[in-house]
């Protein structure tokens, strides 16, 4: 029979509360395990990222430019547009920016209307 490593999944800490080599202190909650379990809609910030994600995709795909062409025209590297694209990771503003301005958009803000 094998012998468990200390540094097993089911593995505690000391005090009984984080695993073994862990960074988590007595008392302290996982906010991003106990936030999958809750089920909570994604953030306004996340939405917005899935839909300019979205957006980009459908307008560089209209022009025929392939996600490595367009990497390789701004100096960004294709594995973080493909994240970005499938929506499994944010980029900054700036990215973003290059990214619309080598496909001809620039960004803009609008005030939205008051409710």
């Amino acid at each position: 029979m094998k012998k468990k490593s200390p540094r097993s999944a089911s593995a505690r800490s000391e005090d009984g509360v984080g695993p073994v080599g862990g960074t988590r202190h007595a008392g302290q909650i996982d906010w991003t395990k106990l936030r999958r379990r809750v089920g909570r809609r994604p953030s306004p910030s996340i939405t917005a990222t899935r839909t300019l994600a979205g957006e980009l995709q459908r307008l560089r795909e209209e022009q025929g430019v392939s996600l490595v062409q367009l990497a390789d025209r701004t100096g960004v590297a294709p594995a973080t547009l493909i994240k970005f694209e499938s929506r499994h990771q944010p980029i900054s503003v700036e990215i973003l920016a290059a990214l619309a301005g080598e496909l001809g958009y620039e960004l803009t803000l609008t005030k939205r209307p008051s409710t």
